[in-house]
């Protein structure tokens, strides 16, 4: 019954359960330097109900992680790490978990993902994107001065009613520039969900509509969770997660990935406000 009243509403008005009009991303509250003493960047992010603490940690090269891998004729070291941390208070659960889950490692994998075009290392000259096409989807990493140190990110979630992965995006971005590692651009996340008239089976029969900055309860009734990060110039990484039988038509992807830009948009002049450029100076807890 709650999953008919929750679509027939979208529907038939236009409206979604908590307001909003289909392409309306919630209230938005971005803020930096939260915490003092030895924290080297931290962030705030919130979305609505959603809210992630990000904090930056700046190591020195020999502290990369290095990993081993079977196939490859030496060990790969990774320098830009993310840890996502999805406790049970955020969506009012109680109980403990000794190890992190598999949702946890998946969001964290994603905004990792997201962030690390962004984040320089000693060996950027270009972007991989210009390697291809002579043009950067995305922008230019800084090349001009090699940054030296491992860079770690946690990210708390405090709160969660949907996308606290793409929340995590943001808020990573922002404590990233806060600590002074020199991103060349913020980079945001959104989510876009879906709902699909369940009376055609034809595709082309059907008007799909598509929700932008999906809330929990959309993400569990609706057809789609479709998670989108990037850039004002491009996307660095994207997760699908569709419940239509046939998946997701190549046309009704275009228009959500159109919606998820536009929001996108939004989100970096937020941002952007609250910290336009990295940090000039590290700070003095920081490692050199």
């Amino acid at each position: 019954f709650a999953r008919q009243a929750f679509r027939e509403l979208i529907v038939e008005t236009k409206t979604r359960c908590d307001g909003r009009a289909l392409d309306d991303i919630r209230s938005i509250r971005a803020e930096v330097g939260l915490l003092g003493g030895d924290v080297h960047g931290s962030a705030l992010f919130e979305r609505g109900d959603t809210q992630v603490l990000a904090v930056t940690t700046l190591g020195l090269p020999q502290e990369a992680q290095k990993v081993e891998q079977y196939l490859a004729p030496q060990e790969k070291i990774k320098r830009f790490l993310l840890h996502y941390d999805f406790p049970s208070f955020c969506n009012g659960e109680v109980g403990t978990r000794l190890k992190a889950n598999r949702r946890e490692i998946g969001h964290g994998a994603l905004a990792e993902k997201s962030l690390a075009w962004m984040v320089p290392t000693e060996e950027d000259v270009l972007d991989p994107f210009e390697i291809f096409s002579g043009n950067s989807l995305i922008g230019k990493r800084p090349s001009d001065t090699p940054f030296r140190h491992v860079v770690r990110v946690n990210a708390d979630v405090l709160g969660s009613d949907g996308s606290s992965s793409m929340a995590t995006v943001c808020a990573g971005s922002m404590a990233l520039m806060h600590a002074g590692v020199p991103l060349a651009k913020h980079v945001a996340g959104i989510s876009v969900g879906l709902v699909a008239p369940e009376t055609h089976s034809d595709f082309s029969k059907t008007n799909p509509i598509f929700l932008t900055d999906i809330l929990g309860i959309e993400d569990h009734y609706g057809d789609m969770d479709f998670k989108v990060a990037g850039t004002a110039n491009g996307i660095t990484a994207l997760q699908l997660d569709v419940k239509l039988p046939s998946g997701l038509p190549l046309n009704w992807a275009s228009i959500a990935l159109e919606k998820a830009r536009i929001a996108r948009v939004q989100l970096l002049k937020i941002m952007s406000e609250c910290i336009p450029e990295p940090a000039k100076m590290l700070s003095p807890a920081a490692p050199v």
